[in-house]
């Protein structure tokens, strides 16, 4: 073999190894700010802005794990393909609080259709548990999919980069990442979703038809 090709090769190999160390130290960095805005109360004002990912480039969405009301541990990648939408919140959040009758409501319409909803709770263990979310939820009569990020403090030994807050990077709260039928991440909205705002997005995600079009477009 020439030593050019060689060279390239080598070349290569320090290329990806260092963008895979990059990122994980930015996922790492990320998730530190995101446990730390979690205890100073950090939230995302209403009417946040979309963030999306190019209709062309729309990266497949990141696995990762959670648990499920019974303490079992869930995985997105088995939750069947369906669009899914994955609210992060926590009961100490306004906004969240805000925006949560109308996540009911919306869920309630679309209950038993083609689309998933993940109600992620950022239970670091501290500022957010699995009982503080849970009294917010009885209290409020609340019945939505809910499901707790206890790998943010590595419960059952699963490391914090397993976590959702940490697959979407995730630096406030709420947010709302929409996943097409094609399982790739159409977008995040930051900040608090009236109920107009988000049926426009689900039904967005459920359309095949718009998984080549920008979410803005849907919210005209």
């Amino acid at each position: 073999m020439k030593k050019s090709t060689i060279g390239l090769i080598v070349g290569l190999i320090i290329v990806v190894f260092g963008a895979s160390m990059a990122y994980n130290s930015l996922q790492k960095k990320n998730l530190a700010q995101n446990k730390q805005q979690s205890e100073e109360g950090l939230e995302v004002k209403t009417d946040g802005p979309v963030t999306e990912t190019p209709n062309q480039s729309r990266a497949k969405a990141p696995d990762f794990t959670v648990f499920d009301g019974e303490g079992k541990q869930v995985k997105f990648s088995d939750l069947g393909g369906k669009p899914t939408v994955i609210n992060f919140w926590a009961s100490w959040c306004s906004f969240c609080k805000i925006e949560m009758p109308d996540f009911q409501e919306v869920y309630d319409k679309y209950k038993g259709q083609n689309i998933e909803f993940m109600m992620i709770a950022g239970t670091d263990g501290k500022r957010e548990t699995r009982e503080t979310a849970d009294s917010f939820l009885k209290e409020n009569t609340y019945n939505l999919p809910v499901y707790y990020d206890e790998a943010l403090f590595n419960q059952d030994g699963l490391d914090v980069l397993d976590s959702a807050n940490a697959a979407y990077m995730i630096s406030g709260y709420p947010s709302t990442v929409f996943v097409d039928s094609d399982g790739n991440v159409a977008g995040i909205y930051s900040g608090a979703l009236d109920q107009a705002r988000l049926t426009k997005l689900v039904e967005f995600i459920m359309d095949e038809n718009n998984n080549q079009k920008s979410m803005d477009e849907a919210l005209k």
